[in-house]
């Protein structure tokens, strides 16, 4: 799994916001309905760690890393304004054009 310059500032941004300890990241989980939820958490054995700006900023742990593995966390533009978005390998390879 990749993810952007851009994704990484928005979460870093958003883990201040939330006034998360230094050593908590934002945990990216899958719902019951399938969609993508953050929340601030601690690291777990065997997470997949990505780093921005010296400090933790996304946490997967590992079955849903393999899931996620081509994919890539972006920021998207949406009618509501930029949102975070995990793309499939063949979105990615067009945002990081």
């Amino acid at each position: 799994m990749k993810v952007t310059v851009g994704a990484a500032e928005a979460l870093h941004q958003t883990l201040q916001h939330e006034d998360a300890d230094e050593s908590q990241g934002l945990r990216l989980a899958r719902t019951a309905e399938g969609n993508f939820s953050l929340r601030v958490d601690n690291e777990r054995e065997g997470d997949d760690i990505f780093e921005h700006a010296g400090r933790k900023i996304l946490l997967v742990e590992p079955a849903l890393a393999e899931t996620l593995a081509e994919s890539t966390v972006d920021v998207v533009a949406s009618e509501s304004g930029p949102q975070l978005a995990v793309l499939g390998p063949d979105e990615g390879e067009k945002a990081a054009e």
